[in-house]
């Protein structure tokens, strides 16, 4: 099943801006906020209480499908709500803020169906999501996550929390009382409405501990509550653990079929905002573990870490009145995870570079995560190093052990001469195998690009046993892989002369090594440079040269192995996840199609990139491999 990237449509981006302009009109501006106190969480300087007054704001219906509504608020960042309609009655998306709006709601609900409202679903524990819960029939079953249901019964501490969001108003409080949830769940629960079924998820930690998602797989809606806040948002991580908040939504992300998302506050959006945020979280932890390994305090860390423009809107777009509230909301997350981090509460990521001897070889390597969790062995491809994993793995060391060795004459490993190393596919294979033995890696799953496919399905076939999975982006084991960007390779196997040579030096300079990361990529901005101005060094380092073309040549050995290879994935059928990028020449998409031939527990996904698809679609990668590996292998170690 291919990926699809699924975007607003036109006509919905015109409605998220009439929805914005009342914000415009209204002028939201930053004052001077003193710092305030959340429980025992001092709000840094510059956090501005988003305004969420809901004093004469409408909500409007819009239909998304057949009996599916949203209710969008008049005046972001004020709450959006939702509804469902089936044959047997209604089902609600959060109560809002008081019985006001309730019945607003409710209002709305009776412009489109007499139908009894059966459920009334909260989000999270919020009062501007339960506090009208009162104001609903007492037939009404009001469901939520057993943590949410728990938490709401600190009822009056969150009137008070919640002043500074209201103007300080108590008015608009007037009247409420506490209704607790008739339904808990943990992890899902289906409610069938008659013909139309409403699915409930947790996917753990985020904006508050029992985030709930509403989600209606018929026409692909999923309404989030604060967990994704909607249209040109951040994360906010109001009670911490964003390591536990990234894997949340890598596992949202990478378990619903969504096409669009009614966040909790802002415009309606499409998941593509998942990816953001998957980014923005990467991007903060590393800086903030960054920060503290160079000894910065709280203090400098908040100066040093403002929000980048790349997550502000312009500010001359529709959306430029969130950017003051945005950028209180990152220094928010800067301090509750500094502070986290600082005392211990939530696992650093950092990832270790380390040189171990194999053979009198310096075998460089990468390492991150615990040591007990579950093994992701890396290998890298052409003309890269483990230094094409430097982002996934941070992404996955809260979850996984993850381990990356530079071959020898790639990266920071030793290079010595064609006269001093055999350089070939099965000496890789064998230098590899000694270094998990060395390391103690007897269970491992392994991921497979390029080079290091020939590289792991040698590991693969000697050890069947020690695989638990296989993760491969544009790793070949089939001869229809193998199309007209090796027709030279091909010539220089049957006759490896300094003639047939000529054709493949070419692939060894620097406009080859940037065209390998750049060609069929969807935004040409989104590739690093470091990554040719790390790996073309390398490359023109003397006596290399006659190194790659030794691995050209070598390459026509794992051709006559593909039959093995493709016996050992009959035979073990281990689970597999494929993550392809299909504009990819050098293993073209026709080189991933025939693993469906040999697996059965396989996972296919095509990428909308190319060969280095880590560089554009890392954070898709790494919410996939969670996911798979979280269905398919013990954690028990």
């Amino acid at each position: 099943m291919a990926t699809t990237q699924s975007r607003i449509s036109p006509n919905r981006f015109v409605t998220v801006m009439l929805a914005l302009a009342p914000l415009v009109v209204m002028g939201f501006a930053p004052a001077a906020a003193a710092q305030q106190l959340f429980g025992d969480f001092e709000a840094p300087e510059g956090w501005l209480p988003p305004p969420l007054n809901p004093t004469g704001v409408q909500l409007e219906t819009r239909k998304l499908g057949p009996g599916v509504y949203a209710l969008l608020s008049s005046k972001p960042p004020v709450d959006n709500a939702g509804f469902v309609v089936g044959e047997r009655g209604v089902l609600v998306i959060d109560a809002h803020f008081n019985g006001a709006m309730a019945r607003q709601i409710q209002a709305a609900i009776r412009k489109v169906t007499d139908k009894p409202i059966l459920y009334l679903v909260n989000t999270n524990y919020h009062g501007d999501h339960t506090f009208g819960n009162y104001a609903f029939p007492a037939e009404t079953k009001i469901v939520a996550h057993r943590k949410t249901a728990e938490a709401m019964r600190n009822f009056e501490a969150e009137k008070k929390l919640l002043l500074a969001t209201v103007d300080g108003d108590p008015a608009v409080f007037s009247g409420v009382r506490l209704r607790l949830p008739d339904v808990v769940f943990e992890e899902s629960l289906r409610l069938d409405l008659g013909g139309r079924v409403v699915e409930l998820h947790h996917f753990g930690h985020g904006n508050t501990p029992g985030d709930t998602v509403v989600y209606v797989p018929e026409v692909r809606v999923a309404w989030t509550g604060n967990l994704v806040l909607g249209a040109g948002s951040i994360p906010w991580a109001i009670e911490g653990h964003t390591p536990a908040y990234r894997k949340t939504i890598a596992r949202l992300a990478a378990s619903l079929d969504i096409e669009t998302i009614v966040g909790g506050h802002f415009p309606m959006t499409s998941r593509d905002i998942l990816g953001t945020y998957l980014r923005y979280l990467s991007e903060h932890i590393s800086s903030v573990q960054g920060a503290i390994r160079s000894g910065q305090t709280l203090e400098q860390t908040l100066a040093s870490m403002p929000l980048a423009d790349s997550y502000l809107p312009p500010a001359d777009s529709p959306f430029a009145p969130f950017r003051p509230i945005l950028k209180g909301l990152n220094l928010w997350n800067v301090k509750k995870t500094y502070l986290e981090l600082k005392a211990g509460t939530v696992a650093v990521t950092q990832v270790r570079h380390r040189t171990i001897k194999i053979d009198g070889l310096d075998i460089f390597y990468r390492e991150a995560g615990p040591t007990d969790a579950p093994t992701i062995l890396l290998l890298h491809g052409f003309p890269t190093s483990s230094h094409m994993f430097r982002n996934l793995m941070p992404a996955l060391a809260d979850e996984f052990h993850l381990v990356a060795p530079d071959y020898p004459g790639y990266g920071n490993s030793s290079m010595p001469s064609l006269d001093e190393l055999d350089y070939s596919f099965d000496h890789f294979a064998q230098i590899v195998d000694t270094f998990t033995e060395k390391l103690g890696l007897d269970k491992y799953s392994l991921y497979l690009m390029d080079y290091g496919a020939p590289v792991g399905f040698r590991l693969a076939v000697k050890h069947p046993e020690r695989v638990e999975a296989l993760i491969i982006q544009n790793g070949n084991a089939y001869e229809e892989g193998l199309l007209e960007f090796w027709d030279p390779i091909k010539t220089y196997w049957k006759d490896n002369t300094p003639e047939n040579a000529v054709a493949l030096r070419g692939l060894l300079t620097i406009d080859a090594t940037k065209w390998q990361y750049t060609h069929g990529v969807r935004d040409l901005q989104a590739i690093s440079p470091d990554n040719w101005n790390v790996d073309q060094p390398l490359l023109d380092r003397p006596g290399n040269a006659e190194i790659q073309l030794a691995m050209f040549y070598d390459y026509r050995t794992n051709v006559p192995l593909y039959p093995s290879w493709q016996a050992y994935l009959r035979s073990y059928q281990p689970p597999t996840l494929i993550v392809w990028g299909k504009n990819d020449p050098i293993f073209p998409a026709e080189g991933a199609h025939p693993y469906k031939r040999d697996l059965t527990n396989l996972e296919f996904h095509l990428l909308e990139t190319g060969h280095f698809a880590l560089e554009e679609d890392g954070d898709v990668i790494a919410m996939l491999i969670r996911s798979f590996l979280g269905r398919n292998i013990s954690g028990d170690r």
